[in-house]
Formats: structure tokens, sequence, C-alpha cells
């Protein structure tokens, strides 16, 4: 058959290719299809390109290249020109520059170098804060803070350390006191003007001595048994039955213990123990006790002095009050 041009279009119409290759040529639609059959756009390679003429359109699953090469290209929510000065979002799995931050920071931030600066109205997360950064602050709310240096602040409302709060400059308290629930407080002096009680705390026991021997000090330093004694007891004085005396005492270190007893002829303490060791007392008047008083209240008094390791000079005294 002679080939004329309406046997070429009739191919085109009905599409021609060689191997494979489809060249469609769809006139009743205007439009030209590449390795398909049925073009949806006037220019159609295979199913991933398509170019739209009227509009000046061009679809593609993927671009390749740099993109140095691009002229004319408009910013949009997912591109950003050096005319733009906006962008919506910016993902990135590498390193982002620039020469300026501005706007509200969500999320975490970390880095191993360099500062932040700068003002801000409101911060949402204060999370993800790695490394050793200065930061500068006007004002920090929040329900707990740990620190492993030093803190230097002024004007605060409490003060809660797990460890030993350093005044450089002394302490002022102007209300409400200083109380100290356990442990020992170490004074280098102590100056008291008046103005108020001096207070200390007895440990009352409805008992007799007798049948409490352990005066344990972390109950106080005055100890006071209601029941009147009937018998001859050697109490023994520690910290308590877990701590002895002789750990929380230094050399040279003395203390005084006062022990009231309800009096009763036969019930007297000659003698006394230390963290359960027996030691020698020295007794006012030259004697130890040999009887209770016949009434009233038995006053004992002991200083106790360190002199070494669990060794203690006990200077006693015991009065009678009727």
């Amino acid at each position: 058959m002679a080939i004329t041009n309406a046997s070429r279009v009739a191919d085109f119409g009905s599409g021609i290719g060689t191997e494979g290759a489809v060249l469609q040529v769809d006139n009743t639609n205007k439009r030209i299809g590449i390795g398909t059959t049925n073009p949806q756009a006037m220019l159609q390679v295979g199913t991933a390109v398509t170019v739209y003429g009227n509009s000046g359109i061009v679809s593609a699953t993927t671009f390749y290249g740099s993109g140095s090469g691009l002229t004319g290209v408009a910013s949009t929510d997912n591109i950003i020109t050096s005319t733009a000065s906006t962008m919506a979002d910016i993902y990135s799995t590498g390193i982002v520059t620039a020469t300026s931050f501005v706007g509200d920071v969500t999320g975490d931030a970390s880095g191993s170098s360099g500062s932040c600066s700068g003002n801000a109205a409101t911060a949402t997360l204060a999370s993800g804060l790695t490394n050793t950064p200065d930061i500068t602050i006007n004002n920090l709310v929040g329900v707990a803070a740990t620190f492993s240096g030093v803190v230097t602040y002024e004007d605060v409302t409490n003060v809660d350390s797990l460890g030993i709060v350093t005044a450089r400059t002394g302490v002022r308290v102007t209300d409400g006191g200083i109380d100290v629930a356990s442990g020992i407080s170490t004074f280098k002096g102590a100056h008291f003007d008046g103005g108020t009680l001096l207070k200390e705390k007895v440990n009352i026991t409805a008992g007799k001595l007798s049948d409490n021997l352990n005066i344990d000090l972390e109950d106080g330093m005055v100890h006071h048994f209601t029941t009147p004694e009937t018998t001859t007891s050697i109490p023994n004085i520690r910290v308590s039955g877990s701590v002895a005396l002789n750990d929380m005492m230094a050399t040279g270190e003395t203390i005084t213990l006062t022990v009231i007893t309800t009096a009763d002829a036969a019930g007297y303490s000659a003698q006394w123990t230390i963290d359960g060791s027996a030691t020698t007392e020295e007794w006012n008047g030259g004697s130890a006790p040999s009887a209770g008083g016949a009434s009233g209240k038995d006053f004992y008094t002991l200083n106790i002095i360190k002199t070494g390791n669990a060794q203690f000079t006990v200077l006693a005294n015991v009065s009678n009050f009727a």
C-alpha cells in the first residue's frame, strides 16, 4: 500500500511503535503520548511526566539535579527563594544554618557547642537541653529542680536541700524561727539577747528508770521518769539503739545529761554505762549515792567528756528535791 499523509495520520491515531516504544496521537483531544496509548495531557511521557501546554505546568513524580539553572521560580510553602521572607516548614536531617532565628521554638533542641541568646516571651518546652550551655532567664517557675554545683540566689521564700546549705555572710531569721527536726546542730558560738523563751525538750516516761534502762539521747538531753523507783539500777547512755554516743562525739567534746526520777529510798543509780560499757563516775562530794531520796524527785546531772576513743570522764551529781 502506498504511504500517504492520510495513512500516516491513521497510523499515529491508532498508535505505532518499535520494540514496545509507543507514539500515540489523539487528534480528538489534541494529545500526544509517548510510551502510553492513552495520553491525559497535551504531552505525556509514560505515566510519570506530563506537560500541560496551555497552563505551562510540568508534572513529574521526581526531579533530579541541583536545580542551579532554574530561573523564574516563585516561592511556595515548599520552595523558598532568596527573595522570599517566609517559609511554612523546613525539615532537615542535617544542619540548618541561618544568620538569625525569629519566633517560638517548640520540641527538643540539643547541641555540643555555641549558645542561645535573645528574648522570648514564652517557651512551651524546656526538655531536650543537653551538655553545659549558659542560660540567662528572667523568672524560673517549677515544681522541683536538682543542681549538682553551687546555687546562688536572693529573695527566696523556701529552701529545701538534701545536702548542706552554706550562707557566706550569716543567716538572719526575721520570723518563724529555725526548726531542726533531726540530727546534730553545730555552732561555733551562740548569742541569745532575750525577747522570747529559751526552751529544751524533756522526754517524759510514764515508768521507772529501773524498767527503762536505755537513755536515748536522740529523745532529748533531759529525761523524766514519773513512776516511783523501787530498786537500784545501772542505766545505759547512748544516742539510739543503732547509734553509739562514741560515734557522735569527738575527743575533747562534752555533753550534759539530766535524769529525773521519782524518789524512793530503795531506788538509786550509783553506776552508769555508756554504749553498753562500764565507765567510772566521779561523784560530787567524793562518793556515789547509797540511797535514794525519801520523797520528791532525785535529780541526776552527768557531765560527759570524751577523752579518747570510747573513753569518757563522767562528772556526776545527784540532788533530792522534795
